[in-house]
């Protein structure tokens, strides 16, 4: 089997990134469609209500999206660090 060379430097910025996406953007997005749904809900606006159901479907498809990156980087950051503790003979 050919030697790989891993960048172990990029560990960091696996956690960084799903760390952002985990703890940040997804909570983010899914309190700020709460916030804007309850708020159109008070103004009872009805094209607003429409403008804003038609926009809500598309953001939940990208949290759902960006979700599933933060599992698969997840995953991607969990190889790396074992390759690291392998080959530092861990």
């Amino acid at each position: 089997m050919a030697k790989q060379n891993m960048n172990f430097e990029i560990i960091p910025k696996l956690e960084s990134a799903v760390d952002m996406l985990e703890n940040e953007m997804i909570p983010n997005i899914k309190k700020g469609l709460e916030n804007t749904e309850e708020l159109i809900s008070a103004q009872g606006v009805e094209t607003l209500s429409k403008s804003f159901d038609n926009a809500k479907g598309g953001i939940e498809e990208c949290v759902v999206c960006f979700t599933e990156l933060a599992a698969v980087l997840h995953t991607v950051l969990e190889q790396y660090k074992k390759a690291r503790a392998f080959s530092e003979g861990v």
